[in-house]
């Protein structure tokens, strides 16, 4: 006579891997859709602005395709050479003016030294603008559901030692995972 038992504690380890997964994958969705904002917003102020300057770290952090549109996007600026840094810099004198409130300003600074320091300050302007985006997409790489709860040896904590044996990133290594249960 053969005893067969029902192997409980497998199941529940099966229903509680399923549930944590689809709990991840809906928790984690907002964190990636912020992440993709940000970077789209900083891909598009870096390849409309051939000023501004990118650390090689940040850079690292875009995805492939990010990193592509803005290699080719400052290689066209290298083709296109100064002539495009100039327009820019017009830009900048334009922007300058535009936003200032003496409408008789531009015949007063007609010297070179005055419209080199108004192009420098915009140059400026633009770099703070884009070090905001720089640190908000920084910022919202740090955000994620994965990172809340999965163990990371050199900040490990027991919670997360204990949560990250039930995340799975996809469902192929959940599907694997609990097939090894079985």
């Amino acid at each position: 006579m053969v005893i067969s038992r029902i192997p409980y504690i497998t199941l529940v380890l099966f229903v509680l891997n399923v549930i944590v997964y689809f709990v991840g994958v809906s928790a984690e969705a907002p964190y990636k859709t912020l992440v993709q904002t940000k970077e789209r917003d900083l891909v598009g102020y870096y390849t409309q602005h051939p000023n501004v300057e990118l650390a090689p770290e940040t850079f690292e952090k875009l995805s492939q395709g990010s990193q592509q549109l803005m290699a080719i996007s400052r290689s066209e600026t290298l083709k296109v050479g100064e002539t495009l840094e100039k327009v820019d810099d017009k830009l900048a004198l334009m922007e300058h003016f535009l936003n200032s409130d003496d409408p008789s300003e531009p015949q007063k600074q007609e010297d070179e030294e005055s419209m080199q320091a108004i192009i420098e300050a915009e140059r400026q302007r633009r770099q703070a603008e884009f070090d905001v985006l720089v640190q908000a997409f920084e910022a919202s790489l740090e955000k994620s559901f994965y990172k809340d709860f999965g163990f990371v040896p050199a900040q490990g904590s027991f919670k997360t030692m204990l949560t990250s044996m039930f995340l799975h990133d996809r469902f192929f290594q959940l599907a694997f995972n609990m097939l090894l249960l079985l």
